[in-house]
């Protein structure tokens, strides 16, 4: 997927030419008044399309949503014909999504929104206590994210990397049982049993079985203004 950044709104033309609310049939090709606008004619409709693919939907459907046909989609996405902020709001409504956040999210992050079981095997850490641990969201891609997939040999004991004093820390048993130990306090947690520790508590980890047990969990970095 090609890099996308954000678009300059004040940047987009609207001639009379573009889209009106009463006549979204009606569209003619916009003239190429300067090369400055008609690129951003076709970021826009690059814009729609990688927006209409990630959610899986046909030009069709996205029309049929919007209420108007799918040749309008067609050209808009080629970068024909240019919408008024009428016209993409109302596309955008099938999604949805605002006007805003349409120009100003980065989509070329979508790229980054699955993670594969080959990424998982290849980000894999084997630590000298035996932990496993397989980071899915890489740090420089989502620096306030840290999600992992950690499993625990038998007889694990020990304590959690993570920056204690910034880092909230979640998580889910998806394998085995793990003990959790809160200052004095031990809980014991079974399949399917989450928890949350707030930044500031520090905790210990054992698995007191003999078989490993795996526990998917996310940290996140608190901001400390």
């Amino acid at each position: 997927m090609p890099t996308i950044p954000p678009l300059d709104v004040s940047a987009q033309v609207m001639t009379e030419t573009s889209l009106t609310d009463d006549s979204l049939s009606t569209m003619t090709p916009i003239p190429k008044l300067t090369q400055r606008s008609s690129s951003v004619d076709v970021d826009l409709g690059v814009r729609l399309k990688t927006l209409r693919e990630a959610h899986g939907l046909s030009q069709r459907e996205l029309a049929k949503r919007a209420g108007i046909t799918n040749s309008n989609i067609s050209m808009i996405e080629q970068g024909q014909v240019s919408p008024s902020v009428q016209s993409l709001t109302r596309i955008l409504n099938a999604f949805p999504m605002t006007v805003a956040d349409f120009f100003s999210c980065d989509l070329a992050l979508l790229d980054t929104c699955i993670f594969r079981a080959c990424d998982r095997v290849e980000l894999k850490q084997h630590r000298s206590d035996g932990l496993i641990v397989e980071r899915l969201a890489r740090v420089n891609t989502y620096p306030q994210v840290d999600l992992q997939v950690q499993t625990f040999p038998g007889g694990f004991s020990g304590r959690i990397e993570r920056h204690v004093s910034t880092q909230d820390w979640s998580g889910v048993i998806t394998q085995g049982t793990l003990q959790l130990w809160l200052g004095a306090k031990c809980y014991e947690l079974s399949l399917h049993d989450g928890f949350y520790i707030p930044r500031g508590i520090d905790c210990r980890v054992i698995n007191p079985a003999a078989e490993p047990a795996t526990l998917v969990s996310c940290s996140l970095f608190v901001r400390q203004d």
